[in-house]
């Protein structure tokens, strides 16, 4: 692959389209990157807030930025106009809602140079509230090449099985990444701008194709913030034909790869119920199985709890009538058919089943069961067991 000659060792893009209220914050860690010889495009994807002025600030006060001012067509299409103007020899993207730490360019571009590689990539903190959660690659840190990613890398990069993102080798987002200009441009070049949610991922399976040498950074240096106004968690038809489309295109690449075909099919089927949760509203939620194998038939059980666990529970034992009475119980006694806890006779059941999720919370009502003189042998909890094939309407 030609490489060619640049004007910049970085080009880092960020699509821009009202963020106005995390914009400033996003800018400002962009801005702190240690790296002299960089530039930074902004591209304000026809904003209706005061976002585009924000960019103009931005790029009067600092010489290495520069803005771009078009109609509004999505982030695919933002992103590809600030690749084909980009200057850099390395690509990298940040979402105008997110942040990056100090050094996050730096350590991923000396670690490309270094190494000559395609792409680096690096894990992520997903922000919701006060609430943060790492995540890591689950690929060993260090430099693939050859062979050694179209076994370590390529069958981990969409999905499998139930917890569809377990086996995961890395994360299917451009934000965490770091991409030989020759490499995200040929990229972006094919994605279909039609695309809204999934591109990413898309992007990113296409990119490790192209790719002879990779290197996995152990570190979280990009915070990824999820907010009311995520385009992931809004109701928008446009996510039906966006969705097939993005589906047609995985089986397109599966067909040409075997390592690429079982995780293609799973990763559809996840793309099937978001496209039903976006486009029609209809929520995708937990199936919480009754541990039956643990209780013989005609028993007579308390399940205390009537959260998501303990009402899904309820409705498997009521539908089966598997045992002889099954009674819900919870604290928060709200809604019809749920019993106070005042009402719990230990000696009218043969176990008292705990239906929550989280053991911490388990044990709180253990303790409180207890206190009440109930016997400790009635008591059982086990950590749920759950798939995810169930939809709701919201009405």
């Amino acid at each position: 692959m030609n490489h060619g000659n640049y004007e910049k060792q970085l080009s880092i893009i960020i699509p821009v389209y009202n963020t106005e209220a995390y914009l400033r914050e996003c800018l400002d860690s962009v801005a702190a990157q240690a790296i002299e010889d960089m530039e930074i495009l902004l591209v304000d994807d026809g904003s209706t807030d005061a976002s585009g002025a924000v960019c103009d600030e931005y790029a009067a006060r600092h010489d290495f930025i520069r803005v771009f001012h078009i109609q509004n067509h999505g982030q695919s299409y933002a992103r590809k106009t600030g690749v084909l103007s980009a200057k850099g020899k390395y690509i990298g993207f940040v979402d105008s809602d997110d942040w990056i730490t100090d050094n996050m360019y730096g350590e991923m571009l000396g670690y490309a140079l270094e190494n000559s590689l395609d792409m680096v990539c690096c894990g992520l903190v997903y922000e919701k509230g006060t609430t943060a959660v790492q995540r890591y690659n689950d690929a060993v840190p260090g430099v693939y090449d050859g062979e050694a990613i179209r076994r370590e890398i390529l069958p981990g990069v969409l999905a499998f099985g139930t917890d569809y993102s377990a086996d995961r080798k890395i994360e299917p987002h451009l934000v965490d990444k770091l991409i030989r200009k020759e490499i995200i441009t040929k990229v972006l070049s094919e994605i279909n701008e039609q695309i809204y949610w999934g591109e990413d991922a898309l992007s990113v399976l296409k990119c490790v194709l192209l790719s002879n040498r990779i290197g996995i950074l152990g570190k979280t240096p990009y915070h990824y913030r999820i907010h009311n106004s995520s385009i992931s968690l809004k109701q928008d038809a446009r996510a039906i034909d966006s969705y097939q489309q993005l589906i047609c295109e995985l089986m397109k690449l599966a067909r040409q790869s075997d390592e690429l075909c079982d995780q293609v099919k799973y990763y559809s089927v996840a793309a099937a119920r978001d496209m039903l949760r976006i486009g029609l509203g209809i929520r995708s939620e937990k199936f919480w199985l009754f541990p039956f194998e643990d209780f013989r038939q005609g028993l007579s059980v308390a399940l205390y709890g009537a959260g998501n666990v303990g009402k899904c529970y309820h409705m498997q034992v009521c539908g089966t009538g598997y045992f002889r009475r099954a009674d819900l119980f919870d604290s928060n006694c709200v809604s019809e058919g749920v019993k106070n806890p005042t009402e719990l006779y230990p000696e009218e059941y043969d176990k008292i089943l705990i239906a929550v999720d989280k053991e911490e919370v388990a044990q709180s009502i253990k303790q409180f069961l207890l206190e009440r003189g109930i016997p400790g042998d009635k008591l059982y909890w086990k950590k749920p067991r759950w798939v995810r094939d169930t939809f709701c309407f919201r009405i």
